[in-house]
């Protein structure tokens, strides 16, 4: 026979007519092809009269993502929303609001073609008038709406517990934290206990190291701080410790968000795109672009290095790009803005004494960075004490053609009738693909003083007895200091950095020169050296020789080294397991070391327990034996429920509801076990990250049932996260259910139980039943023949699965 087929093509709509193909037929001479009745015309009816359409939107080609509205009217004319408009990347007038509909055969410039057929409108645009496509290559950030809604209050402390046996003594020292974190902040007591005898004028064996009130706001990205802190000075001053009050931006707790400048790669592709990005010849982003200018942001912090993009349109042809790319935080983003106002009482004798406080002295400091472009980055700072300093100093850093950065700062000081002033530059630059150098240099001239040299000048004159200031030698009284440094990577695995230091201060001064040169021969071994040299006092020098080996078929390091230092020879072999703090985990090592004056050793063995991080060293030189036992771990008090874990960090989380002896997972890495209850800490997460925490299902006994084996969650900074699985125990049984004459239900059917949990009835009448009640009902769908319904108690075993009935379904 023959057969007649007839392909229609769909209608196709353009902004000035209707037009319909003609019907083409061939002929098949195939019997076995039943016959097909023809295509029914399609309706366009709809398209004379207003109507609303959720059409696919193709711009040049590249599909949106989701469905866009689009109005119609009795002219088959089509309007988009001002917002659709601005999501498909159409310039259109600012004036245009969101909610206004724009009639697209008012935008001259642009052509469409509506597909009935496929519910599509595709639109041909030039590329002048599509905005930059930008491609996000940074990690999103964290969703802080539901922070406060799922933290809960804790009490923690944070301990390392050391004891020290030898032949003449035996001490232990506890360095504590406790923390009592709320939604109105974070308390914290720091402290420090040695019963060793001391030897010192500062002998107390109970130290209090801070007590320090603060809370972060993550909307605003402010922190306050009340008691105990560091100063956050300017960069060319130096902090002190204060006691008092600390307004200041929040930036180093939102880790997630990325405050450094990250060169921007601009590009253009005249047809939609693959995009692969290059860093080193290492991928780090392939991706679907459209047409038109793109950016790429938010590149991986990588300092240093050039970026190839490489775009390959839908014909094959490919464009390939190559820049350099440097980076640092010393570069803020454009618009971020980073501060700190300090107002506090300084503190001498940190960790030696626990009140030792100026009580007399009143210092105030308040520094600024600001991104004024993504190029340039600006600073300011103001200093002042009551007994009369006042420091004002600003500065600028510069992106250098992204080959390496450039700052410049200048400070004046009024302090006692002196005046002085300092100024600084810093150099970093990336010569070549190999090559790095970096410079630097600070002046200070006069009597210039900040906040820490009139700190220093306080505990002169009432620690050491003096009125000289000359006699304390610190950082913060240096006249000069000056850097020069170069790296030159002669082959991915070879490289040598060589370096220049001085240091001159009112009392003394010093100049060194340095060389490091690290190879790898292959992936097991490996040579380091380094040298110096004192050039103010030529006797003083030094080299050292490493040789690595890692062993092919063991997880084991070894390392030997020969050493020179000022005229004495020093020898040490080193052999250790591969670092690892996976849970469970045993590490050791032993030393063996000899040098002119002493010869000795040393052994380790470190466990990583769910509940602490214990360790023990014993080491002998000479005649001197020592043996130390430490651990560190933490003890919370969280829901009515204490928890012994590792050390907490700033975000942590408890784990509810995820059955018994349940494996908890975080990144890959098993994190212990719950306990009978299904609860677990987890206590160390970076806030405001996003992470996914897994329950491995495996382990779970049969009678229980888990609603989520997946939770992603972010945590505050000081504050825990609740993450419920809803695994729960249930009661379970084999149901069998006859009819009214007792004969078993037929397979096939839907079972309800309880109104909530179905279930497929099986053969023999019999149904699997979860979630079994004291009184229970079970409807099953009869399809043509309606329903059924029985009701029974139960009052069996609450483990184990056992046959019930059977009971009359009717």
């Amino acid at each position: 026979m023959v057969l007649k087929v007839r392909f229609f093509l769909g209608a196709v709509l353009t902004h000035t007519s209707l037009a319909y193909a003609n019907a083409n037929s061939f002929s098949l001479d195939e019997d076995s092809i039943p016959t097909i009745a023809p295509v029914a015309a399609l309706d366009t009816s709809a398209l004379q009269k207003d109507a609303d359409l959720f059409l696919s939107v193709f711009v040049n080609q590249y599909p949106s993502r989701d469905l866009i509205r689009i109005k119609t009217d009795g002219q088959g004319q089509f309007s988009i929303s001002g917002t659709d408009l601005r999501a498909l990347r159409l310039k259109i007038d600012a004036s245009v609001s969101d909610t206004q509909w724009v009639s697209l055969k008012e935008l001259p410039w642009l052509n469409y073609t509506y597909d009935l057929a496929n519910q599509t409108l595709s639109l041909n645009v030039p590329l002048t008038y599509l905005t930059r496509y930008a491609v996000e290559l940074g990690t999103p950030k964290a969703d802080t709406s539901q922070l406060d809604s799922q933290s809960f209050n804790a009490n923690i402390f944070n301990y390392n517990f050391y004891q020290n046996y030898s032949r003449d003594k035996k001490y232990s020292s506890l360095n504590g934290q406790l923390m009592i974190n709320q939604s109105w902040g974070s308390l914290s007591h720091q402290f420090l206990y040695n019963n060793e005898e001391k030897t010192t004028q500062f002998n107390e064996k109970f130290v209090r190291l801070s007590t320090t009130w603060r809370y972060v706001d993550p909307i605003q990205i402010r922190s306050y701080t009340l008691g105990d802190f560091v100063s956050n000075s300017a960069q060319w001053n130096t902090s002190v410790r204060l006691l008092g009050l600390q307004w200041a931006s929040a930036y180093e707790q939102r880790s997630d968000l990325v405050t450094t400048a990250s060169p921007e790669f601009s590009g253009s592709a005249t047809l939609p795109s693959t995009l692969d990005l290059y860093v080193n010849q290492q991928k780090i982003y392939s991706g679907s672009i459209p047409s038109g200018p793109f950016d790429v942001k938010t590149l991986p912090f990588i300092s240093g290095n050039q970026v190839t993009l490489v775009t390959t349109d839908i014909n094959g042809q490919q464009v390939v790009s190559t820049k350099p790319y440097y980076t640092s935080v010393k570069i803020l983003q454009k618009g971020i803005k980073q501060f700190s106002v300090d107002l506090g009482t300084p503190r001498f004798n940190y960790a030696l004494r626990s009140n030792d406080y100026a009580s007399q002295l009143l210092f105030s400091s308040s520094s600024i960075r600001y991104g004024l472009t993504p190029q340039i980055t600006v600073d300011g700072g103001v200093e002042a004490s009551s007994n009369g300093l006042l420091n004002l100093g600003m500065g600028a850093t510069r992106n250098v053609f992204d080959r390496g950065i450039l700052s410049v700062d200048l400070a004046a000081s009024q302090y006692r009738g002196k005046q002085g002033t300092l100024a600084s530059t810093a150099l970093e630059l990336n010569v070549s693909s190999k090559l790095n150098m970096n410079f630097s240099l600070l002046n200070s001239f006069d009597g210039y003083f900040n906040l820490a040299r009139v700190s220093d000048h306080y505990y002169a004159t009432h620690y050491a007895n003096t009125n000289e200031l000359s006699s304390i030698d610190t950082t913060s009284s240096a006249k000069q200091v000056f850097r020069l440094g170069a790296n030159y990577q002669f082959t991915p695995s070879t490289g040598m950095y060589a370096g220049y230091n001085s240091v001159v201060t009112p009392n003394s001064r010093y100049k060194q020169a340095t060389l490091n040169l690290a190879t790898s021969i292959n992936q097991r071994w490996g040579v380091f050296f380094s040298a110096y040299q004192d050039l103010i006092n030529r006797k003083s020098y030094g080299a050292y020789l490493t040789l690595r080996y890692t062993p092919k078929s063991s997880p084991l390091n070894v390392s030997t080294m020969a050493g020179l230092d000022n005229g004495n020879v020093s020898k040490q072999l080193d052999i250790a397991s591969a670092s690892t703090q996976s849970l469970g985990s045993l590490g050791w090592g032993v030393t063996a070391s000899q040098n002119q004056a002493t010869q000795g050793g040393s052994g380790y063995l470190n466990y990583v327990d769910r509940y602490a991080y214990l360790s023990a060293r014993y080491s002998h030189s000479n005649d001197l034996k020592q043996l130390g036992l430490s651990a560190s771990g933490s003890l919370v008090f969280a829901e009515n429920r204490f928890f012994a874990t590792n050390q907490v960090g700033d975000g942590y989380a408890l784990v509810t509801n995820a059955g018994p002896k349940t494996k908890i997972i975080n990144g890959g890495v098993s994190l212990g076990e719950t306990d009978a209850k299904g609860r677990f800490f987890i206590p160390d997460l970076t806030p405001y990250r996003t992470h996914t925490i897994y329950a491995n299902p495996q382990d779970l006994p049969l009678d229980w049932r888990i609603d989520s084996t997946e939770k992603k969650l972010a945590t505050g900074y000081k504050k825990g996260a609740h993450i419920d699985f809803g695994a729960r125990k249930v009661i379970s049984a084999i149901v069998h259910l006859v009819n009214s004459s007792h004969v078993d239900l037929g397979a096939g059917y839907i079972v309800t139980i309880n109104g909530k949990e179905q279930s497929v009835l099986g053969y023999g009448g019999e149904v699997f039943v979860d979630g079994l009640l004291e009184h229970n009902t079970v409807v099953v769908d009869l399809l043509d023949h309606g329903q059924c319904k029985a009701q029974f108690d139960y009052h069996g075993k609450a483990s184990g699965i056992e046959k019930i009935g059977p009971f009359v379904c009717q």
